[in-house]
């Protein structure tokens, strides 16, 4: 019996003939050779050959989808590229240093300032150095004559080591202060670049700012806080990281420093948290002298908690005074304070949160008369205290405090402050 093929589309090329299905053929396929075998044969290869050519078309709408992909990716380099082009022709590489990102505070007039001389905040060896850096600046010129200073005083590039909190920033502060000039605190990231030595060229730019200013004004005294220099000075094999792009950078930040420190009303301090054997020696020997920063003791501590609250009205109403009436309750809290590892150095923000409470508790009751109390601290401490402070570096858990012991709100915290 002969079968017909119905309802089967050969291309004239590919359409199947007997010479096909062979006896080789059929030994490998196991097909019985009769019409109906053939048929069947026939059939399946014609679907094999329609899927195949399914796949090839989408194999070729994929390839004609990456060709818009790549053209699209190098039309928007290209539109980058003419972009940067075009702001160099003007002087404006994108992401380019400008010296108004530079800010100078006025701090003479800032009464809430500390004086650093009568300050109770810092270690009396700290604070020495800083008054004879101040007395330094007045030196009668006979002496320094007969002393052989050619410069004024003590150098004028310092840096200054301790753990966070410790008051390095804020001794800073109190200095330029006292000097009656303006200080600029300048924190290195702020003039990162992604574009190849975009970085270093910003630093550059950086200090050819201070000088033109330092040389406009010769007769103020400038100061420069560089905040937080560990990631630029640390030693190479400190960081482990780009160390080329880290290299070039920090030549661009000591080329800097040679730019700046030959002016005499320039003074440049620069803040880190890692001993100073960690510290590249090129850094170090541009940072002429270096102060470390002791953690303060609880009468230090309570000194600064005093500065810190010193806008606070809610303290005395001419019958109470609170760091009189109160002061077992706070030198209680300070020992809390202490108590949790590190807590110190969130003295500023535990506050700030205490003033919140308290402002939340005036809002509640509609009186503005209420005074300022030590439960505010409290409990600023006790939600501030399971938190980054109170945390081991190294294994980035609390310290003494088990994970799963935790809380909802302690948890939410934890993970806040990571």
């Amino acid at each position: 019996m002969v079968s017909t093929v119905t309802n089967v589309c050969f291309k004239s090329e590919s359409r199947p003939t007997q010479s096909m299905f062979n006896n080789t053929n059929r030994q490998q396929a196991m097909i019985p050779y009769d019409d109906d075998s053939f048929e069947s044969a026939a059939l399946a290869l014609n679907k094999k050959m329609q899927k195949k050519e399914k796949s090839q078309e989408r194999m070729n709408k994929m390839l004609a989808y990456s060709s818009v992909g790549i053209a699209a990716g190098l039309l928007g380099q290209l539109a980058i590229s003419l972009f940067a082009i075009f702001k160099g022709a003007r002087g404006e590489a994108p992401g380019a240093f400008k010296a108004s990102a530079l800010e100078f505070e006025k701090l003479a007039e800032n009464a809430g300032i500390a004086d650093i001389k009568t300050t109770k905040t810092l270690s009396k060896e700290v604070q020495r150095f800083f008054v004879d850096l101040l007395d330094s600046a007045k030196f009668d010129p006979k002496y320094m004559k007969r002393a052989g200073l050619k410069d004024k005083g003590f150098p004028n590039a310092t840096l200054l080591l301790g753990n966070p909190g410790t008051g390095k920033t804020e001794t800073v502060r109190m200095y330029a202060k006292a000097t009656g000039g303006e200080l600029a605190t300048i924190k290195l990231g702020d003039f990162a670049n992604s574009f190849v030595d975009g970085t270093a060229t910003n630093m550059l730019n950086m200090f050819k700012a201070i000088k033109e200013k330092a040389q406009k004004e010769p007769d103020k005294t400038i100061t420069i806080l560089f905040d937080e220099v560990d990631g630029l000075a640390r030693k190479l094999d400190k960081i482990g990281s780009n160390n080329e792009y880290l290299g070039k950078n920090r030549q661009s930040f000591i080329t800097g420093l040679d730019m700046i420190l030959p002016l005499k009303n320039i003074r440049v301090f620069a803040t880190s948290n890692v001993p100073i054997e960690e510290i590249d020696n090129a850094v170090v020997s541009r940072l002429k002298r270096n102060v470390t920063f002791e953690t303060p003791n609880v009468d230090q501590t309570f000194e600064a908690l005093k500065f810190h609250l010193k806008d606070c009205e809610g303290l005395t109403n001419g019958k109470f005074d609170f760091f009189k009436d109160k002061e077992s309750d706070i030198k209680k809290f300070l020992k809390d304070l202490y108590d949790r590892k590190g807590a110190y150095r969130d003295l500023t923000n535990i506050v700030q949160d205490a003033q919140a409470r308290y402002t939340t508790a005036m809002e509640k009751a509609k009186d503005d008369t209420m005074m300022f109390e030590v439960k505010y601290l409290e409990e600023a401490l006790k939600e501030k205290g399971i938190m980054a402070s109170e945390l081991d570096g190294k294994n980035k858990t609390a310290n003494g405090i088990g994970i799963d012991k935790l809380n909802f709100w302690q948890k939410l915290a934890l993970i806040k402050s990571l």
